[in-house]
């Protein structure tokens, strides 16, 4: 039981980084001022996601909302997101601490009104608590409503700070849309 941290530091620190070497073929993408900008890094990251990764993996869940006209279909879970997004960060930013979920602060899948309310709250709250420049809620979605039917957060959130980025896929990941909610980005 003791050496299962140790583990589930080491595969995503010290190993998929050196199995899967993808990482953009740009430099990485920086403010004027030089800090990070999280937009154009997000962008980035997701052109070199291993597509086999996204429709081949053994852990989907299922939609609550409309994915090819029907309910209940098998969407990955955050996890694999989670997982290409460390993979590629990691490999990409180097001289950065690429901490996973802590680092992009929220993520959501395929998810309704109502999970994204509760993501975009728990967003500022973990705002509050975590050492991080930027507030982000990166929702992944397969869902073909979500591009013409957004869900932003209200102004007050924004107000705070939040940003949001929607990344609508087809399940075979061969189709990516992006669409962002930047109010106030630099």
């Amino acid at each position: 039981m003791g050496r299962l941290p140790l583990v589930c530091w080491m595969v995503p620190q010290q190993i998929i980084p050196y199995v899967f070497l993808t990482s953009p073929k740009v430099d990485v993408p920086y403010h004027p001022l030089g800090t990070l900008n999280i937009f154009e890094v997000l962008k980035q990251v997701i052109r070199v996601f291993y597509q086999e990764t996204i429709k081949s993996c053994n852990s989907f869940k299922l939609a609550r909302v409309l994915v090819n006209n029907a309910n209940n279909q098998e969407v990955p879970r955050e996890s694999v997101y989670d997982a290409e997004l460390y993979r590629i960060m990691s490999n990409w930013l180097g001289r950065f601490t690429v901490t996973g979920q802590w680092h992009l602060k929220y993520r959501a899948t395929t998810a309704s009104i109502k999970e994204l309310k509760e993501h975009y709250e728990q967003a500022l709250l973990y705002d509050k608590k975590l050492p991080a420049d930027e507030t982000w809620v990166v929702h992944f979605t397969c869902c073909e409503d979500t591009i013409s039917k957004l869900y932003w957060p209200t102004e007050s959130q924004l107000q705070k700070g939040l940003r949001v980025v929607y990344f609508w896929h087809d399940l075979n990941f061969t189709k990516v849309s992006v669409i962002a909610c930047l109010v106030g980005y630099k």
